[in-house]
């Protein structure tokens, strides 16, 4: 080695395994006395992002078992809402109205409302929901018929309860007839006058109530069809409307009746009348316009 020249010593590779080891057992003592710090409550000494990621863990633990809890609860309240639902209702349960009941009252109002409808008059109703659970009621059961009151083919019918417990449901009725009724033994026109050997009477099961229908020959006498018939349909009642027995321009008889006596004078219609229809007529003397009741072909009455 030349003279003058200074010798440098590099630092041996132990001593920077040496330092690295103090360093490694420093953070590992001051990591321990951050444990014992948020042991004991005081994370104030915690690095941010230590703090961060510790309160990052405790939250999600929560979340979990939030979840799980919301869970058991959801499974729950599913299980008795359906236990519930599905659980028949029986005559026997106490406290509550026998569905054949609500039934039987719905029937009832209906065979009411249809009068006499005979022996062949028949009412379907369904039976409500057996999962159907309605309090008893205090008093009879109440029954309607829906709507405008009027019986068809198919009614609904409401039944309620109007003492103690208050309720109300509606059940769909089916009517049905087994009658004899006038049926067209051919095809017939819109404005033709029905005469008896245009029909024959035949049993029938026919939708809504017979009355509805036409039963006897005696029931055409001044009729004409309000719409086409075909053969082999039953006739209806509103497929007649009563023929004008007056027609407009007609010469008539007035029949006027004025303190206790009768006086009578010729007459022009003005107009097509029925029979008690109320039409307009014109004196022929006078000219003078009045209001009479048709009573026939040839006369109308009035009182003055």
């Amino acid at each position: 080695m030349p003279c003058g020249t200074e010798r440098v010593r590099l630092p041996l590779k132990r001593d920077s395994h040496r330092s690295s080891g103090r360093v490694r057992r420093a953070w590992r003592q001051g990591l321990a006395t951050q444990r014992q710090t948020v042991a004991e409550g005081s994370v104030s000494l915690l690095t941010p992002v230590l703090a961060r990621a510790l309160l990052f863990q405790h939250q999600r633990r929560r979340v979990q078992v939030s979840h799980k809890l919301n869970k058991a609860v959801y499974r729950f309240a599913a299980t008795a809402i359906a236990m519930l639902l599905l659980k028949p209702l029986h005559a026997a349960d106490a406290g509550y109205t026998d569905l054949s009941s609500i039934r039987a009252a719905a029937e009832q109002a209906v065979r009411s409302a249809a009068g006499n409808p005979g022996a062949g008059f028949i009412v379907s109703i369904d039976m409500p929901d057996a999962r159907l659970r309605l309090a008893t009621c205090a008093e009879p059961l109440h029954a309607v018929i829906a709507g405008d009151g009027q019986l068809r083919e198919r009614t609904t019918v409401g039944v309620r309860c109007e003492s103690g417990a208050r309720w109300a449901i509606y059940l769909s009725a089916v009517l049905a007839s087994e009658s004899a009724v006038l049926v067209a033994q051919h095809a017939l026109a819109r404005g033709a006058a029905p005469l008896p050997g245009d029909f024959t009477t035949l049993s029938r099961h026919l939708p809504g109530l017979s009355s509805n229908y036409v039963r006897d020959v005696a029931q055409l006498a001044g009729q004409h069809l309000r719409r086409p018939v075909a053969q082999g349909e039953a006739l209806t009642a509103d497929a007649l409307v009563t023929a004008a027995i007056v027609h407009r321009g007609q010469q008539l008889t007035l029949l006027a009746h004025t303190s206790g006596m009768e006086i009578r004078v010729m007459v022009i219609a003005m107009a097509d009348g029925k029979p008690d229809e109320l039409i307009r007529v014109q004196n022929m003397a006078s000219q003078r316009i009045v209001e009479a009741t048709v009573r026939s072909a040839q006369l109308v009455e009035v009182s003055l």
